[in-house]
């Protein structure tokens, strides 16, 4: 891939298929999981929103910038939408020097013009080119593990009473860490899926979500399971996917009756062990809300650091997302979801989760 290509090198942008995205995306050194067509296939057939994917190509006809991209309809954040990309942390524009991106912006509220709409948003991270573009920091951070060092060593740089003691502690209570291989392993993840978002007052996502993404992901061993088993009771469970050298903790879910054991402290040393021993270079502990506090603290205590994300939003800067999560909307409807039995929960989960990405 060239690198540095001035924008009067470029021929055109337009819009290409999966197959050539995917081509593309391989290629790229800045590609994170969320641009593989894997994930966005996954979106799509779960929620109904397919991927679309522009790209800026030079006179010869090769990719050289890109953005992946899907509507979203939502009639409580003012109705339809583009993002690149939903459903996910963030979602860099592949680009190769910053005069790229202004075209690749521009192309992207054509597109949203074209689908009747104003509103769009793209989910910055590692791109400083969109330091630039106008727009407010998303009101998220993301939390990020360098592993540099032996695993051993890692566990010595997290918090002596709150990581290592609460790891120690679930060895001493006989909880053990195993890893999920069969679709009856993923349903017990399901089940206290369900009991943590409730739990939490969280939405639930459908459980076809998360068949597909076993289905899509397992064979090309870029998803992985863990289950935290103790007395013949699964007590934790963790969904991982891998990209490259980067292991994401994606969901996690617990039985709130085995917590004072650390079935989750478990897991997560467990992941974070297996990530380095297999070569990855940094563990993904997620996006996060800055006013969470209990979260913040419980990620920075794995010795994870925080990296600002930069939304790149349209109209009025503001990410839908964090607006849905801060509103007066969230809190009545985070108490409504607390009351529900799980089976409605379940029932609701594909209808409500669409409407978030």
């Amino acid at each position: 891939m060239r690198r540095g290509d001035p924008v009067t090198d470029m021929a055109s942008i337009e819009e290409i298929n999966a197959r050539q995205w995917e081509d593309f995306t391989l290629r790229h050194p800045q590609a994170s999981l969320y641009h593989l067509p894997d994930w966005h296939e996954v979106i799509d057939r779960a929620y109904g929103r397919p991927a679309r994917y522009l790209a800026l190509k030079g006179p010869d006809g090769q990719i050289r910038a890109g953005l992946p991209y899907a509507a979203v309809g939502n009639p409580l954040l003012g109705g339809r939408r583009l993002v690149a990309y939903p459903y996910s942390d963030h979602c860099d524009p592949l680009i190769d020097a910053p005069e790229q991106l202004p075209p690749l912006l521009a192309a992207f509220q054509q597109r949203a013009r074209e689908h009747g709409t104003d509103r769009l948003e793209v989910r910055g991270w590692r791109c400083s080119a969109i330091d630039s573009a106008p727009g407010p920091e998303s009101g998220y951070c993301n939390f990020s593990l360098e592993l540099d060092e032996e695993p051993e060593a890692l566990f010595k740089r997290f918090h002596p009473s709150c990581v290592q003691r609460a790891v120690r502690k679930a060895e001493r209570s006989q909880v053990e860490a195993i890893e999920g291989d069969s679709l009856d392993d993923l349903h017990k993840f399901y089940r206290l899926h369900v009991i943590t978002r409730k739990r939490l007052g969280a939405p639930v996502q459908p459980w076809r979500f998360f068949d597909l993404l076993w289905r899509r992901m397992r064979p090309s061993n870029r998803l992985t399971l863990l289950l935290a088993r103790c007395q013949g009771r699964t007590a934790a469970a963790m969904v991982l996917l891998r990209f490259r050298q980067t292991l994401y903790y994606k969901f996690g879910a617990s039985d709130p009756r085995w917590l004072r054991l650390r079935p989750n402290h478990l897991l997560f040393w467990n992941a974070i062990r297996m990530a380095a021993e297999s070569g990855c270079r940094s563990f993904e502990l997620g996006r996060t809300a800055v006013g969470n506090r209990g979260l913040m603290q419980f990620k920075s205590r794995w010795a994870a650091s925080s990296t600002p994300l930069r939304y790149f939003t349209k109209p009025d800067g503001a990410a839908a997302f964090e607006k849905l999560e801060g509103g007066r909307t969230a809190a009545l409807a985070s108490a409504a979801i607390r009351r529900m039995p799980p089976s409605v929960l379940r029932g609701l989960s594909g209808m409500i989760y669409r409407y978030l990405g």
